[in-house]
């Protein structure tokens, strides 16, 4: 057979090899482009940063209110409840009770000497909790008994628990900041952290969850885009590595709904344990207020904070959506910008949809207020303002559908807000200059 009879005779073979070269060629050119971080230059930062100053007479009120709230749930355990008249608390609502009493010092409701007391009251309660597998605390503790128990304020099993690296890096703030402001507390702050094992907290560069279950501890990677961040940043602090955690790019797309651009996960739910991905105020607020909002943070908060002002334009309702509780079923919301495909979706803990729980949320058009000059940011923080429980907090927010109050008072909310307006005066709570 001839050379050119064997090669139309074997035509068929080249072809398949052909095509099979021609797959692993596109398959190369599509896992380069989809391993390449999204250009965050995609997103501009262009509105202007609001520049510290004087409170208001209005603000001045907030500020109180919400103090009173934190003062007034405070149990005999130094723990603060996170929602009023409920006596169980989150890591992530001490953080932000602790991080309230720092704001209030500095807007001068209360002393050095208060601070120092009732902080070291809560670090101490934190001292003595039971620890899951004696190594991390619990997500959730009785506030007068400073036991675990589950999401529902029930008494957990001996042996079983679980940890939050998220909600440890949101009591991570306050904790660093007591190190640097109050020599007092400081040996009561790292003998607290010499007590806890936090390298559980991290793992492969990652944030590491986990729980207890029948003696062995199951742990997972915790965290999306935003929270995961905001807490990496803080962890950061106390020397773990949790570089690939902070690392924007690893996960992030943009997308484009309603008109506007705004950053999201790109890992699906599915495959990736049912964590859901919301895009919502929260981490991008306290990431501002907290660190100040850097050159890579900043395009992408501002990203958040346009989308909610571009509904207003469209829809002339006032729009700062977060996580919050309310003050009826189902209690708990997550109120977002983007998850799952569909925008601005509410749903609670079971994942139901519950398109007339959505809110005003009062921490986030407080913290947008503090964080962005303009129109929009003003006519928030006048809302906000409203938000005044008669003297006795402040409540959560507004709901949309009827304009009713929702009447819930959380440490959460009052604690934010009162960094907010502290960071009005003063610029972000953990800026070293601002250190005495």
């Amino acid at each position: 057979m001839s050379f050119w009879r064997g090669l139309l005779a074997a035509r068929s073979h080249l072809a398949f090899v052909a095509g099979l070269l021609l797959a692993f060629g596109v398959k190369r050119a599509v896992d380069h482009t989809l391993s390449q971080p999204p250009p965050i230059e995609e997103l501009q930062a262009t509105l202007p940063l609001r520049p510290p100053g004087a409170l208001t007479p209005g603000q001045k009120l907030l500020a109180r209110d919400a103090w009173r709230y934190l003062a007034r749930n405070t149990r005999e355990s130094g723990l603060v409840d996170s929602v009023e008249g409920f006596p169980s608390t989150t890591l992530w609502d001490q953080g932000s009770a602790l991080m309230g009493m720092v704001a209030a010092q500095e807007l001068a409701i209360i002393d050095t000497a208060e601070l120092e007391a009732r902080a070291g009251k809560l670090i101490a309660a934190f001292r003595r909790a039971p620890l899951v597998g004696d190594a991390l605390p619990n997500r959730n503790y009785d506030t007068r008994t400073v036991l675990p128990v589950d999401a529902n304020g029930q008494p957990l099993p001996e042996g079983t628990g679980g940890w939050s690296a998220l909600d440890l890096g949101r009591l991570g703030v306050p904790l660093s900041a007591l190190l640097w402001r109050s020599p007092r507390l400081a040996p009561e702050v790292r003998g607290l952290l010499a007590h806890w094992k936090l390298d559980w907290a991290a793992q492969d560069g990652e944030l590491s969850g986990g729980d207890l279950r029948e003696g062995k501890v199951i742990r997972q990677q915790e965290g999306r885009l935003g929270y995961e961040q905001y807490a990496a940043q803080s962890l950061a602090l106390f020397g773990l590595d949790v570089s690939r955690a902070r690392a924007l790019p690893r996960h992030l797309k943009i997308i484009r709904t309603g008109g506007q651009e705004l950053p999201d996960d790109d890992r699906a739910p599915a495959e990736h344990g049912g964590v859901r991905t919301p895009v919502l105020s929260e981490p991008w607020v306290l990431y501002g207020l907290e660190f100040g909002l850097d050159a890579e943070v900043r395009p992408l908060a501002e990203a958040v904070f346009r989308a909610q002002e571009a509904r207003f334009r469209k829809t002339q309702i006032l729009t700062a959506v977060s996580e919050d509780n309310l003050d009826r079923a189902p209690y708990f919301v997550w109120s977002t910008l983007f998850e799952g495909g569909v925008s601005f979706r509410v749903y609670d803990t079971a994942g139901v949809e519950q398109p007339s729980s959505r809110t005003l949320s009062t921490k986030a058009a407080l913290g947008w207020a503090a964080l962005f000059e303009g129109p929009y940011a003003d006519a928030l923080e006048d809302a906000a303002e409203a938000a005044r429980a008669e003297g006795n907090g402040l409540f959560s927010g507004r709901y949309e559908e009827d304009g009713s109050w929702n009447r819930a008072m959380t440490a959460n909310t009052c604690g934010i807000a009162l960094e907010a307006l502290a960071y009005r005066v003063h610029g972000p709570l953990l800026r070293a200059a601002r250190l005495p």
